[in-house]
């Protein structure tokens, strides 16, 4: 039985069977299906091999209101953030921002690969990303890995950055509307991936994790009274019309294709 992942001279690569939805596959894992033409199971995996592969996507993000800075202002689940001019009555957290437009997620990790998304559809800037729990939240703050920030950054001049120890320059053909986040924690590794045109934008690789890493929105304001939202998505709640995303159930999805380069 050919195994998965490796190339065989009469059968052509393709993620999408004819006859078949594409199965979302990690990036970890650089396997691949082949199309078997005179085959009715065109998958080339095992179902053993398909159980190895299950996901831990989170279904739904919330950001944590006692983290929000007090301009923030949270929809009612917790899902959507814009500001306010007006400061809100709110309690003097020790883990709240007092000085950046920011609030985290409410779940942190420490173990595991976790994958979610946030739209910034319409926004003419942003800043998103990943902050490890020790990371300061008071007063002015230097984002880069040192200090416990993964972020990357959308500034008013157009210019998209990695803000990694020096920051990188992210080339984009098109501006993102979706920005997929992903972690591998055990690796050290935090990706950022445009979903809508299905492209890698940035990993910070080589890191060494210590405590809890939460996901992080830096609110940018616009000019204009026309300030859009940032705001946490389902992941592939806004692909699900893409044949490269299908669910394992009602209540789960599972990473896209394009996530997963083809084999050498």
């Amino acid at each position: 039985t050919q195994k998965p992942g490796k190339r065989e001279t009469n059968r052509e690569p393709n993620h999408l069977c004819y006859n078949f939805e594409p199965v979302a596959l990690w990036e970890t894992h650089k396997l691949a299906f082949w199309r078997q033409p005179h085959a009715r199971d065109c998958w080339a995996c095992t179902a053993s091999v398909l159980a190895i592969m299950s996901l831990t996507v989170t279904s739904k993000m919330t950001f944590d209101p006692d983290t929000a800075h007090p301009r923030i202002v949270l929809s009612s689940d917790n899902t959507e953030m814009h500001t306010t001019d007006n400061i809100q009555n709110v309690p003097d957290n020790p883990g709240r921002y007092d000085v950046i437009l920011a609030a985290l997620g409410a779940t942190g990790y420490s173990t595991g690969r976790h994958y979610w998304e946030v739209s910034v559809a319409g926004k003419s800037c942003f800043h998103i990303g990943m902050a490890s729990e020790a990371a300061p939240r008071k007063g002015s703050l230097r984002f880069n890995p040192a200090n416990g920030f993964w972020t990357i950054v959308l500034n008013k001049q157009g210019q998209y950055r990695a803000l990694d120890r020096r920051p990188v320059p992210i080339l984009t053909q098109t501006q993102p509307v979706t920005l997929g986040i992903l972690l591998d924690y055990k690796k050290g590794q935090i990706s950022f991936y445009d979903t809508g045109a299905r492209s890698h934008l940035y990993s910070f690789v080589g890191q060494s994790f210590t405590d809890k890493i939460y996901p992080f929105s830096d609110y940018c304001v616009e000019s204009g009274e026309n300030s859009n939202p940032i705001i946490l998505v389902s992941p592939g709640s806004l692909m699900e019309s893409h044949p490269g995303w299908v669910r394992r159930n009602r209540s789960s999805r599972v990473l896209p294709w394009w996530l997963i380069p083809l084999p050498d």
